[in-house]
């Protein structure tokens, strides 16, 4: 029981921290996006 419940937290962990990484990829570029957008003329 304590083994299932440890592997399911790691898996929760892992794709958490993987959609952490989307988000944060997804943020840095919408930020680009929207400073590229303003630099144009």
């Amino acid at each position: 029981m304590s083994d299932l419940s440890v592997d399911s937290l790691f898996i929760f962990g892992q794709k958490f921290v993987f959609l952490g990484k989307i988000l944060r990829t997804y943020s840095k570029t919408s930020k680009c996006r929207n400073y590229c957008d303003k630099s144009r003329p």
